[in-house]
């Protein structure tokens, strides 16, 4: 007689939480975020507006490289993305002289600040530094530009350690072409752009 109280009372507790876990959505679960310790590897692509996998800086005579790069989660709000990208373009038109080399190399580092955090979101602020090489065809004309600025955006966890992040940034940009002049512009990266990021 005890064991069947025993076993009736088992029963009843165990209804309700079975009845709730049946009615519970099935994206009621976060997902599993990156966390301290965590990195990330990211593609980046430019250009929201035309959804152009493109980079926010110049090219090297319409040769279009890309960024990628390594994110470092310092704790689940501060974010350390480091990127690069290169460029080669080698042309040796028929009846030329010579082959004409296009070359060109960016690297850049920033922080992200992610202020709110919900299930699947979080917005975030931050900053970035880049520095650009870049040497078009011709003699004398190798180009150098440093670009600073703020930026701002929202990461979306689409899965398990797995984010798409939409951002737009300002930046404030120096180029020098072989010390023969020094141009100095502030933009906007036209659309904004987008990151998608795989964490391990």
């Amino acid at each position: 007689m005890r064991a069947q109280l025993m076993v009736m009372s088992l029963l009843l507790c165990a209804t309700p939480a079975a009845a709730q876990e049946r009615t519970r959505a099935p994206d009621d679960s976060p997902v599993v975020r990156a966390g301290r310790g965590n990195i990330g590897m990211f593609f980046r692509f430019g250009g929201l507006a035309t959804m152009g996998a493109e980079s926010p800086s110049e090219d090297v005579a319409g040769f279009v490289f890309n960024q990628v790069g390594i994110k470092f989660a310092l704790s689940e709000r501060w974010m350390l993305p480091l990127h690069f990208g290169v460029g080669l373009n080698i042309n040796d038109p028929s009846g030329t002289s010579g082959t004409n080399v296009d070359w060109g190399m960016m690297l850049g580092a920033a922080f992200e600040y992610h202020f709110r955090i919900w299930r699947r979101i979080s917005p975030y602020v931050g900053a970035g530094l880049g520095l650009e090489f870049n040497d078009p065809r011709g003699g004398d004309n190798l180009r150098f530009a440093a670009t600073m600025g703020p930026q701002m955006g929202i990461e979306f966890y689409w899965a398990d350690h797995a984010s798409l992040a939409a951002f737009y940034e300002f930046r404030l940009r120096i180029l020098n072409q072989h010390d023969s002049y020094t141009q100095v512009s502030f933009q906007t990266a036209a659309g904004g752009g987008l990151t998608l990021t795989f964490y391990f």
